[in-house]
């Protein structure tokens, strides 16, 4: 097992923020390390029999001067319901920061791609991204208006926010991906984020080359943005969400097929290059 994993914290607050999703706050220990975006823990919900295994959760948020881990989660069976239950004071066992997260390099714009549920990670990556100087744009997909959490922390950071909702209640309507169907506006936007004003210069100076999208949700859309992002040449990372074991690479339970063999989606990723996976 990775050094400094085992850990326990105190539930500092457990809300729910919509219907069935729920924001925990946990007090974590002085020695907890510094969590990469795209990063989880992985939580320890009751007691065996009834639970004998960990569920995983990607890291929301992270403040190293209160101390403080959050995760959202959406209650869909017996184990995120018991958890749902848990009260502030009590303590939790978990596991992390595990796996392999987001990594940035010399974009000037990191865009965040983020459907349902899929926005936890990405909450991290664009506030770590915006404290490093760089521009966040941020396009997020939810179900309805009801679904839609936490659409205020994305604006604290990201020059850009555009929403989409399935039925048109927040937002535009239609899916995240819907944003990239034309080549065209993405290019306009990003020329207009950098201050280059005309087509032409649009294309001369390679504005895309400027992006790195970080993705997160379904996996029918992440397949989508690859497919997007590869077909512009673009830098793309997905965080895939994926049943998990132990957690940390011993049961090969979590396993993903890619263009280098079989892959441990808990400790190879859960980002990975999008073009890495085979879909």
């Amino acid at each position: 097992m990775e050094p400094n994993v085992e850990n326990k914290g105190k539930i500092k607050e457990n809300i729910e923020i919509s219907k069935g999703i729920y924001l925990l706050t946990l007090q974590v220990p002085p020695a907890f390390p510094l969590p990469i975006p795209g990063q989880f823990i992985h939580v320890k919900v009751g007691e065996p029999p009834q639970f004998l295994l960990r569920r995983p959760f990607s890291i929301f948020d992270y403040s190293s001067e209160k101390g403080e881990l959050r995760i959202i989660y959406e209650v869909v069976g017996k184990g995120t319901l018991a958890l749902s239950k848990k009260k502030e004071g009590e303590e939790l066992d978990f596991l992390g920061p595990l796996g392999n997260g987001f990594r940035f390099g010399d974009e000037k714009v990191v865009m965040l791609v983020g459907g349902g549920m899929g926005i936890a990670p990405l909450h991290l990556a664009g506030k770590v991204a915006h404290e490093k100087g760089k521009i966040v744009v941020s396009v997020l997909g939810f179900r309805s208006k009801e679904r839609s959490i936490m659409v205020e922390k994305f604006r604290s950071f990201s020059r850009n926010l555009i929403v989409y909702t399935e039925d048109g209640s927040i937002g535009e309507r239609g899916i995240a991906t819907d944003f990239f169907q034309e080549k065209r506006k993405v290019e306009e936007l990003v020329g207009e984020i950098l201050g280059v004003n005309s087509r032409k210069r649009l294309i001369e100076e390679g504005c895309l080359g400027f992006i790195t999208v970080f993705s997160c949700g379904p996996r029918k859309m992440l397949e989508s943005i690859t497919r997007i992002c590869e077909k512009w040449n673009l830098p793309c990372q997905i965080s895939l969400e994926q049943f998990m074991g132990c957690g940390v690479g011993l049961c090969m339970g979590c396993v993903v097929r890619t263009k280098g063999g079989y892959k441990r989606v808990c400790t190879e990723g859960p980002v990975f290059e999008g073009g890495f996976i085979e879909w």
